[in-house]
């Protein structure tokens, strides 16, 4: 978005050598990127103290939640819990519930996470996708923008132009269009360089048929199932990985 949109206003306020952000494209919002919504007015970031948070559109990426959850097995971020079977050597991914769980009763492996300087709970991994999600298109009363990271990845161009019109913008035309070859994740907190996905790889991976199960243990896999919101799976027009 920063690379390719422009409010046409601040193009004419700020002329030809404005910022990227003085044109209108930010890379956070003011609450801050990894802030929940339900924080958004109890939270401001460094360097956006005097910015009326009713003035910025969220555009929130979302992913399907089981390539999600096997992304964070890999870099956690500030989540935490335990990969781990009680007793037994090795981690398990993405370690939703106890092995020794039943179907009468799962137990879930409780996280926590740091969002917005706050330790919060939730009963997995799963559920703080659910949360997050919801937030915002069930319980938010505020303008924003949920676009899924796959077409971020196999439609950049028509998806950047869809958000950028309607947030008041204008796209570069089809030619100009700078494509984000190497990962867009850059600087601390998001693992090594060379274990970043830039976009070529990105096609390969995610245009792979999807594993069974995800390649989840049958454990996590009937507790994904259970435990996933199925409204918002539909919603945002996710497929399951196939059973079998």
């Amino acid at each position: 978005m920063k690379e390719n949109c422009v409010i046409p206003e601040r193009l004419t306020k700020y002329g030809p050598k404005g910022t990227k952000e003085e044109y209108g494209i930010r890379w956070q919002c003011p609450w801050g990127k990894h802030t929940n919504a339900k924080n958004r007015q109890n939270h401001t970031a460094p360097n956006n103290a005097f910015n009326n948070k009713d003035d910025c559109l969220p555009i929130v990426t979302i992913r399907n939640p089981f390539d999600w959850m096997k992304s964070m097995c890999k870099l956690s971020y500030t989540a935490i819990w335990s990969m781990r079977e009680r007793g037994k050597k090795g981690n398990i991914c993405p370690h939703l519930v106890y092995a020794n769980s039943t179907s009468e009763k799962r137990v879930p492996v409780e996280l926590k996470v740091k969002l917005a300087e706050k330790w919060l709970s939730f009963r997995s991994l799963a559920h703080l996708w659910n949360q997050w999600y919801s937030e915002y298109w069930r319980d938010s009363h505020f303008p924003f923008l949920i676009v899924r990271f796959e077409d971020l990845i196999f439609r950049q161009y028509d998806t950047t132009k869809i958000i950028c019109n309607c947030g008041g913008g204008v796209v570069k035309p089809k030619g100009m269009f700078k494509y984000i070859v190497n990962s867009a994740k850059q600087g601390p907190g998001h693992g090594k360089q060379e274990e970043r996905t830039g976009m070529i790889q990105a096609w390969i991976k995610y245009g792979k048929p999807k594993e069974v199960k995800a390649g989840f243990s049958d454990q996590d896999w009937d507790a994904a199932i259970e435990f996933i919101s199925h409204d918002l799976m539909e919603q945002m027009g996710y497929s399951y990985p196939p059973s079998e």
